[in-house]
């Protein structure tokens, strides 16, 4: 028998609203070390809007870091402007549409009784335990 493929990505991405506070929380706090970065903009590389899948123009700052391995790219765009909000509640996270393989779905489509007593159990357990460790 084959062995399996091992898939181990080179990076991933995280889009940040403030590249210095970033950096800083990253490496000074967490260890990261600064590795390359680059200043991208649609106008030198055409076609890059639609590859981020941004509307165009895209101006922005991808900045590595990286930790024992591990590689985190930072990107700060400086166009399009930053849209949307942090999310707020598990709801806007996963509707009950979505969630239908993890909760009981009443015949109206929403979380049965019995589905929302669990999950809202489990979110107060959450926040105790956030509470606890601060």
């Amino acid at each position: 028998m084959a062995d399996p493929v091992k898939y181990q990505p080179s990076h991933f991405g995280i889009c940040v609203t403030d590249l210095e506070k970033s950096m800083r929380f990253y490496c000074d706090g967490l260890g990261f070390q600064e590795s390359d970065g680059y200043d991208l903009d649609s106008t030198m590389v055409p076609g890059l809007d639609a590859a981020l899948e941004v509307p165009g123009p895209a101006v922005l700052r991808s900045q590595m870091i990286v930790l024992d391995g591990l590689k985190i790219e930072l990107l700060h765009y400086t166009s399009p402007a930053v849209d949307g909000s942090p999310f707020k509640s598990w709801r806007q996270i996963a509707p009950p549409a979505r969630i239908a393989g993890r909760h009981q779905l009443s015949p109206s489509g929403r979380p049965s009784a019995r589905s929302a007593a669990s999950a809202q159990a489990s979110t107060q357990g959450n926040q105790a335990m956030l509470q606890n460790s601060v």
